[in-house]
């Protein structure tokens, strides 16, 4: 299980690398027509902007990257239903002890009646056409979840062609150590990713943090280096089946780290297409795709090929769920959203990494450390 952590979360740069990330899941979007009358032409055209409200503190404490993966959730729905207009994150502070995300989006807008199943696991909206929105359930019920744990609460406010405003809370915790401000630049809402970047000193960490909001477990587990970490296989072949964008990108970086380049599909039946040229040594599958689940595709792979490794990627892992997966073939579960550490940990188990005995530290290279401060992995 997952121990929330408490630590510095710096607004501004998580605003920026939100948005800069997200504008590439758009880009990625301009050659799919996933809604009625969406064009090339008005896909560019979709601004997406941030704004830090000057009343809120630039550094919030809670769960670094829980927040960040809630955030994104919310962010990618609102792009992938919005095909002309904008997405606006913004961050206020309504109350003294409570700060507010809020994504707002000028796309198709939610009927009362899907609102009220929204938050339900694998929930398909009336709203979409089912053959190309896929399901958007599964996210939001895994971040309200999230979002509670963290003493915050998560809704929604929308009118059918009127867009939609998807919003959660956190409460504001005060940190153990006083963090100075030196200088803050860009807080005003004119669009992130414009260099303006918190200028903070910050102070160093202690080991153990024993405050917190109701609910939350401090734990800190630290995540093993890639150094410190080799491959069993020198020609390993790895291939990852996500249908988010931005997922796949995550995950992909997260395997480059370890020395892996994946082969990446978008859905269950390309795995079992790919799975029919030359043999892989390990798949790692989302479950919930569209065409055809992960948990289906493993199924069907290993009716035709040798025995081999895969690990499921899902929300749903309570202990039948988890049995269900091993019976299929899964030779590990990891639970979404998920972490470096928890991957590396899983990967290790199964014998596809091993620890060194002797690692030389040596720094990720400049594209890798990118996508990891986008990305937050």
């Amino acid at each position: 299980m997952y121990h929330l952590k408490v630590e510095p979360i710096e607004l501004l740069e998580l605003l920026d690398s939100t948005v800069s990330a997200y504008r590439l899941y758009a880009k990625d979007l301009l050659s799919k027509e996933a809604l009625p009358g969406m064009t090339r032409r008005t896909r560019e055209s979709l601004i997406i902007t941030s704004k830090l409200e000057d009343s809120v503190a630039a550094v919030l404490w809670g769960d670094n990257v829980r927040v960040r993966q809630i955030l994104g959730n919310l962010t990618s729905n609102a792009i992938k239903f919005t095909y002309k207009g904008s997405v606006t994150i913004t961050v206020t502070q309504p109350t003294k002890g409570q700060i507010m995300f809020s994504v707002k989006d000028t796309g198709l807008g939610i009927s009362e009646t899907d609102q009220r199943k929204l938050f339900g696991k694998y929930e398909q909206l009336a709203t979409f056409r089912p053959s190309t929105a896929g399901t958007t359930g599964l996210g939001l019920c895994i971040s309200k979840s999230l979002v509670k744990r963290m003493g915050g609460k998560m809704g929604v406010d929308s009118k059918p062609k009127q867009g939609s405003t998807f919003w959660f809370t956190l409460p504001v915790i005060d940190p153990p150590v006083k963090a100075k401000r030196r200088s803050v630049v860009g807080r005003n809402d004119s669009p992130r990713g414009d260099g303006g970047i918190p200028q903070l000193l910050m102070p160093e960490m202690p080991r153990e943090i024993t405050s917190g909001p109701p609910h939350v477990e401090i734990h800190r587990e630290p995540a093993p280096k890639p150094e410190d970490l080799v491959l069993t296989s020198d020609d390993l072949r790895v291939l990852v089946a996500e249908d988010n964008p931005v997922l796949q990108m995550t995950l992909k970086a997260m395997l480059m780290r370890l020395g892996i380049t994946p082969v990446v599909v978008g859905n269950g039946a390309d795995v079992v297409k790919e799975c029919g040229g030359d043999p892989f040594d390990l798949l790692i599958l989302d479950i919930q795709m569209p065409e055809m689940n992960g948990d289906t595709a493993l199924a069907a792979v290993l009716q035709k090929e040798h025995p081999l490794k895969a690990v499921a990627c899902t929300g749903d892992a309570m202990p039948h769920q988890i049995e269900h997966y091993k019976k299929v073939g899964f030779s590990a579960v990891v639970t979404k959203p998920f972490t470096f550490a928890e991957l590396t940990s899983a990967l290790l188990e199964m014998g596809i990494l091993s620890k060194k005995e002797d690692a030389v530290e040596t720094p990720a290279d400049p594209v890798t450390q990118t996508l990891q401060k986008m990305l937050s992995i």
